[in-house]
């Protein structure tokens, strides 16, 4: 500023470059103690500038300062992360104005007017920042032992590439460890010596092993221990020990001699599974043939002939000869007959009868035949096949429908449905199975419900009563009483029907303690009831009460009544005070009612 100062004293206060010169340059004078002339110039051109409207002199750019290093694909305006890296970008505001421009010229803050001699500012630019930088540890690898104690070993690496840049961050002492102790037993695994030789020389024994982990450590192998001592069978002490031979098994001809040659250990103990001694011995023969001559007895060759009879008693034939002939045995005894009595049934049959009627016209019966045998004695034929004499028939003949009478109109006023109970029966009235009577050509079953219509439960409306006939003293009133029932007005024959108009019986006890008595005549059907309770007359009496409301009665009506009066009649004194009468008189022709509910004040 004191240069500037100066520069412009010494050329006799020559005009100042606008383009360099502001108001803070203006500020910055007087601050550096310029000299009052200068100062003066100075500040009287800068007033000049701003009246003159030439806000180009007078407005400049207000640079602030640079913001946070971010990365360079995030928004300007977004709250920057910490960043780290050498490609990143941070920003700051230029704004045009200035104390004058703003104050002589209203608000000017248009770029347009500043550039117009300066150009303005980047407002962002490159920058490289290392205070987000972190390191990035990567994935353990295996343990170095899988039976035991290890190492195992990760990558570690600054999140740049460059370790330099996460040490100017300041985590050189949070670096993450690469390497570290390991523990892992996946592979130790059980070894296990040889078996050892069988408990036993011959037979079921013991044989056992050792087993240990290959860790040396029992503790390290985690999966199961096989077994280390197991059921075995000695075979080398085994041997046939053969019994004496057995009789021949023919007592007459060629036969086979056997005996037993048992597997028994050294000590002679019997040994149950005989394979063991086949692994060191050869079988020895256990059955030879034999001839026998001691059993031989006389045979028919062939069999014996057919029966001479098929059904019934007859005679066979046969021819008798030494069994033991052919291989050199002599029958000892004399020869039996060749021929001998026979029973056959092979032609006997069954014969049967017809079948009787069935034991019942409706429903499951019985009928029987007469069966016998074709030789006059039923145990010449074969039972099994006996044909049945008796057997299960059904009829539907005797089978009918019975209706039970109908059952009251479920509507006691108006349409309703009535019931009845229709079943299958035989001619005696037993029940059937209604399947029966199904099965009964041309007999449908009746109908069990049915339309009905009532006016037994309806009641009676009542109509306002009519004003009484005489507005003054005694008359009468008169009402519409109608019937509810829906076929009221319905009069041809018998399909007329009406709501009750006969009188209705109430029970009262002649005395308390046949109260019970009529409480249960009350509660009965009202037919019923005036049955049962008429015959009780000793008990109980009876009240009327009509069933259809009364359409008339005696009214009382005095709103017409009045009293009626003459004309005065002369004064009894014709010269000074005296008295005149008239008459007065009950419209109704009886004063007393007047003087009851006519209320007039009656002077004379």
């Amino acid at each position: 500023c004191r240069s500037q100062c100066r520069n412009n004293s010494n050329s006799g206060h020559a005009p100042l470059q606008h383009d360099t010169f502001s108001s803070s340059n203006l500020r910055r004078a007087q601050q550096a103690n310029c000299d009052s002339s200068f100062v003066s110039y100075a500040k009287a051109l800068f007033e000049s500038a701003a009246n003159s409207g030439d806000a180009t002199y007078v407005c400049t750019w207000a640079v602030h300062d640079w913001g946070i290093c971010r990365d360079r694909n995030s928004a300007a305006n977004a709250v920057p992360a910490p960043y780290c890296g050498s490609d990143g970008v941070h920003d700051r505001q230029v704004l045009c104005g200035g104390p004058l421009c703003n104050s002589a010229f209203g608000s000017r803050d248009d770029p347009s007017v500043c550039g117009q001699h300066v150009a303005k500012p980047e407002t962002s630019e490159s920058c490289e920042d290392t205070s987000g930088c972190d390191w990035v540890a990567g994935a353990w690898s295996a343990c170095s032992n899988t039976c035991g104690q290890g190492t195992k070993a990760r990558a570690v690496q600054c999140s740049t590439g460059s370790e330099s840049d996460c040490v100017k961050a300041g985590n050189l002492w949070n670096k993450p460890a690469k390497d570290s102790e390991c523990t892992d037993f996946s592979s130790c695994t059980w070894i296990y010596t040889p078996w050892s030789s069988c408990s036993q020389q011959c037979g079921s024994g013991l044989t056992t092993r050792l087993a240990k982990c290959s860790s040396g450590r029992d503790s390290d192998c985690q999966g199961a221990q096989e077994a280390t001592s197991a059921t075995c069978v000695g075979r080398n002490g085994c041997q046939f020990q053969p019994a004496a031979w057995g009789a021949c098994s023919s007592t007459c001809g060629p036969g086979v001699r056997s005996r037993s040659a048992p597997c028994v250990a050294s000590d002679g103990t019997a040994v149950s599974d005989s394979s063991l001694c086949l692994a060191e011995n050869v079988l020895p023969q256990t059955t030879v043939d034999c001839v026998e001559c001691s059993g031989c007895q006389w045979s028919t060759n062939p069999e014996w002939s057919v029966c001479s009879s098929q059904c019934g008693k007859g005679i066979q034939t046969a021819v008798i000869e030494c069994a033991g002939a052919a291989y050199g045995c002599p029958c000892a005894n004399a020869p039996p007959s060749d021929t001998r009595e026979c029973t056959s049934y092979v032609d006997c049959s069954w014969e049967a009868g017809g079948w009787s009627q069935c034991s019942t016209s409706c429903g499951d019966g019985t009928r029987t035949r007469l069966v016998w045998c074709s030789s006059g004695d039923d145990a010449n034929c074969v039972a099994g096949v006996k044909p049945a004499s008796q057997e299960s028939c059904r009829q539907v003949a005797g089978c009918d429908w019975i209706a039970s009478a109908w059952n009251a109109c479920d509507a006691t006023c108006g349409s309703g449905e009535h019931t009845r109970q229709v079943s299958c029966a035989d001619a005696s009235g037993q029940a059937a199975s209604e399947s029966l009577c199904d099965m009964k050509p041309d007999a449908s079953k009746p109908a069990t419900s049915e339309v009905c219509r009532s006016c037994e439960g309806c009641g009676w409306t009542e109509n306002a009563w009519s004003s009484c006939s005489s507005d003054c003293g005694e008359g009468i009133q008169v009402r519409d009483v109608q019937c509810s029932c829906p076929w009221e007005s319905v009069t041809n024959g018998d399909d007329a029907l009406h709501c009750p108009i006969k009188t209705k019986f109430w029970c009262r006890p002649r005395q308390s303690i046949y109260q019970t008595i009529c409480d249960n005549m009350n509660s009965m059907e009202p037919d019923r009831a005036e049955e049962v309770c008429r015959k009780l007359t000793s008990f109980c009496s009876w009240d009327e009460e009509p069933a259809k409301p009364a359409d008339s009665q005696r009214c009382e009506d005095y709103t017409g009544c009045g009293w009626a009066v003459g004309a005065w009649g002369t004064c009894a004194n014709t010269c000074g005070n005296g008295e005149r009468t008239r008459d007065v008189w009950c419209t109704s022709g009886n004063d007393t009612i007047c003087e009851t509910h006519v209320t007039a004040v009656l002077t004379s």
